[in-house]
């Protein structure tokens, strides 16, 4: 592990504490333009994530609109909050074969999306201290007058 991760790592807690988590709640709202251009408007302005975080699981309450969806990267389940199933898919990512910028998304394709990119949002940086993992910091960049230093994550 780097000193750069290993200083991540102590910010948010520490690996000892965090290895002890099972899973992680949080209120989100995650809204901006390109939830428009896939014809999903405001589709998860108002949404409790669950995660887990020892396995790629994310649950995501849909508040005020009597959904779910459970997000492992081989199946998307869409139900109803009394877990009555409105839609389910099996390898998921293949559903997004051939589409285009504009290609409205179904709640399959949200959910597929959103389990894979908070999953890892809020995982991090600790899923970078798991094995499978390379970290190195490389060289810092100059923003605004601050120094940002970097670090390089390489899956094997």
């Amino acid at each position: 592990m780097s000193d750069l991760l290993d200083l991540a790592i102590k910010a948010h807690g520490g690996l000892e504490r965090w290895n002890k988590v099972k899973s992680v709640r949080v209120a989100a709202a995650i809204t901006g333009a390109i939830w428009f251009v896939k014809s999903k408007g405001d589709a998860l302005k108002d949404v409790i994530m669950t995660i887990a975080t020892k396995k790629e699981h994310l649950v995501t309450d849909f508040v005020g609109q009597d959904k779910r969806s459970i997000f492992e990267p081989a199946r998307i389940v869409v139900e109803k909050m009394d877990g009555t199933l409105i839609e389910a898919r099996d390898n998921p990512e293949k559903s997004f074969e051939g589409q285009q910028r504009s290609t409205p998304w179904a709640d399959i394709h949200v959910a597929y999306f959103c389990g894979e990119a908070l999953w890892t949002y809020l995982n991090t940086p600790f899923l970078y201290a798991h094995e499978g993992f390379a970290t190195e910091e490389v060289s810092s960049i100059q923003v605004q007058g601050e120094t940002w230093r970097r670090l390089k994550v390489t899956f094997l």
